[in-house]
């Protein structure tokens, strides 16, 4: 079963104040109460500073937070604690037992708005890996209807492709950037992180500069919903995985080549540790204090990949590439379900 969150626009408002961060959220929700976002069976009310009251004090015990940042907890009761972040002022009140989640928080900070989508987004991916979901390091494309899982080291070029690919063609749709959900019978979904878009690539996307919301190492972060409208293509919400392929950028080169990676070599002969779903910014306090296990991917999830077919995929995708030529090694045509926007 999918857990879901719960929301009742593209833009929750709080104490007037738009926080718009929670539009990225809308995708993966249905719709409830406004002021307020439900992951299937917990509830998490967010609300304004004025209403935080007293932070714990030094006592409490210290806690470290999402990115490294300090905190500290105090439990009242059994299944019952408050977090607070030394560095962002944000705070968490944590009652397991009634699984609520309260976030009080200042409208007026970026900081603590994205913290709060960082931390109402954990609690979703870490329900889903309490139901057996699957998390992983890597991109996904819908070409024509058929699902191909971008695998590459840091900058291999996942993005370069993956971006050049939604422009130049209008039968792909961007499914998701980086990382990625994996269920049971090899359905990938994306998930809503913001992307992070580096130098070479605004070289040949200038036009994405002006969507950036922050910036951070040098790159541009956008969310994906921006993304494929603003290169004339679309997103899709998920899709099933047909084949994946290994990037590699070479810019010298002057087309794409791809070649068959042989069936032993598997997930776990050819980049392993790419594979990996890593993020700085999950909340493993929350998951340690609600018993959820911290996402990731699993022995499940490698078969069901092994599975597939892989291809390395080599060359620039620069001025534009056909990735459907590619895709057409494999006869088998999945089903994908769009966003509605």
């Amino acid at each position: 079963m999918a857990h879901r969150l719960s929301l009742v626009t593209s833009a929750v408002v709080l104490d007037g104040i738009e926080m718009d961060e929670f539009a990225e959220l809308e995708p993966y929700l249905t719709r409830r109460q406004a002021g307020q976002i439900e992951p299937a069976g917990w509830r998490v009310q967010v609300s304004a500073a004025s209403d935080c009251g007293q932070e714990p004090g030094a006592a409490a015990t210290p806690v470290t937070l999402a990115a490294g940042d300090p905190g500290r907890s105090r439990t009242r009761s059994s299944g019952v604690t408050d977090v607070y972040n030394l560095l962002t002022a944000t705070h968490f009140h944590l009652d397991v037992t009634a699984r609520r989640l309260g976030i009080c928080l200042d409208p007026a900070s970026l900081p603590q708005r994205l913290e709060a989508v960082q931390v109402i987004r954990g609690l979703l991916l870490g329900l889903e890996a309490a139901s057996g979901a699957q998390f992983l390091h890597g991109g996904v494309l819908s070409v024509a209807g058929s699902g191909v899982l971008l695998l590459g080291a840091k900058e291999a070029g996942k993005t370069s492709f993956a971006l050049s690919a939604v422009r130049a063609n209008r039968d792909v749709a961007l499914v998701s950037n980086d990382k990625s959900i994996l269920r049971p019978g090899g359905i990938a979904q994306g998930l809503p992180y913001a992307v992070g878009i580096g130098p070479g690539t605004l070289s040949q996307l200038p036009e994405l500069r002006t969507l950036a919301t922050r910036w951070s190492g040098g790159k541009a972060m956008v969310w994906p919903s921006q993304l494929a409208p603003a290169l004339g293509g679309r997103l899709a919400r998920a899709v099933r995985l047909d084949q994946v392929w290994v990037i590699r950028l070479d810019l010298s080169a002057e087309q794409v080549t791809h070649r068959p990676i042989p069936a032993e070599g598997g997930t776990g002969g050819f980049l392993p540790d790419t594979l990996e779903f890593s993020n700085a910014m999950s909340p493993r306090w929350l998951y340690r204090l609600a018993g959820l296990p911290d996402p990731g991917l699993g022995p499940d999830g490698r078969g069901w990949l092994e599975e597939l077919p892989w291809l390395e995929v080599a060359g620039t995708p620069w001025p534009r590439w056909d990735p459907a030529a590619v895709a057409r090694v494999v006869d088998r045509r999945a089903g994908e379900e769009r966003i509605p926007r």
